[in-house]
């Protein structure tokens, strides 16, 4: 299944916290199979295993999703 994954764009950008400050943090757009584009976004702190850990708990989570 993880093999399935292909980031497709990582980039930095600013996004909004709950208190309305602004903090930068990674974009990563990636897709799994043929579905997506999915965007997810990390910590710039965020070591890149932890990151690749994360998109393949949601490819497990898609996999319940369609049922494959």
């Amino acid at each position: 299944m993880p093999e399935k994954i292909q980031v497709t764009r990582v980039i930095e950008e600013m996004r909004p916290e709950a208190d309305g400050r602004f903090t930068r943090q990674v974009r990563v757009e990636w897709t799994y199979g043929p579905h997506g584009p999915f965007i997810d976004h990390f910590p710039l702190d965020l070591d890149a295993r932890q990151a690749r850990a994360r998109l393949e708990a949601r490819a497990r989570e898609l996999d319940i999703m369609i049922g494959t």
